[in-house]
């Protein structure tokens, strides 16, 4: 398991080297200028997360997985592996992006909006949950599925963020008509803790099923 979170952050890690940062970032202020939209860190965080969804898909394309198993890893300790990796990624990623967008604030003000940890709250349990989701059909639905899942997933999150930008640039759902905006948009503390319950719970459950049906699979 531990062996898998490490794989997968090397691989992460790996893809922040050199002129692939550089370009990531160049894509983000790119997209940010033509929406004339001031939030960097969930753009950011958006790129991250295709990443990893893009990395999974090339696993599954090059049958990386099979050599992943064929050693000492069992496909319980992979599958968990995978799902408690997003959700480390997730949050180192939403912490520097938060101490970074607070420096480029300071150093831009008119470029980039002020730091909002509540916004990052929501688009970390998004990601989270969004990988859950596609994690659970990778790992349970077999190959094709997977394969076609993994581009209605993309459109799926992007369609998603592009909603959250909205609802942080308009209020949506400030006036708490509807439980599921109370729960991603609510900036109070014992909501904010029960909506990230509810994530990891769904996580969790998702797992637990994708481990279930992966291990009764034929690979």
């Amino acid at each position: 398991m531990l062996n898998v979170i490490k794989r997968e952050l090397g691989l992460q890690f790996s893809y922040l080297k050199g002129m692939q940062l550089v370009g990531m970032l160049l894509v983000v202020m790119f997209v940010m200028f033509v929406n004339k939209d001031k939030n960097f860190m969930c753009y950011v965080m958006l790129m991250f997360l295709v990443g990893t969804f893009g990395y999974t898909e090339l696993e599954n394309r090059n049958k990386v997985y099979l050599s992943i198993l064929s050693g000492n890893c069992s496909r319980k300790n992979y599958i968990i592996g995978k799902y408690l990796f997003i959700i480390i990624w997730s949050i180192v990623v939403g912490v520097v992006l938060i101490l970074l967008n607070k420096m480029l604030f300071l150093i831009m003000p008119s470029m980039v909006a002020d730091t909002n940890i509540f916004q990052m709250k929501t688009m970390i349990l998004y990601g989270i949950f969004i990988s859950s989701v596609y994690y659970f059909a990778y790992f349970s639905l077999g190959m094709k599925a997977a394969k076609i899942s993994y581009y209605i997933v993309l459109m799926l999150y992007t369609f998603g963020f592009m909603m959250l930008l909205n609802g942080f640039q308009y209020g949506i759902g400030c006036e708490y008509s509807n439980i599921i905006f109370k729960l991603i948009f609510a900036t109070d503390i014992v909501t904010n803790i029960i909506t990230v319950v509810i994530t990891l719970a769904v996580s969790a459950i998702l797992c637990v099923l994708s481990v279930i049906f992966y291990e009764k699979k034929d690979l």
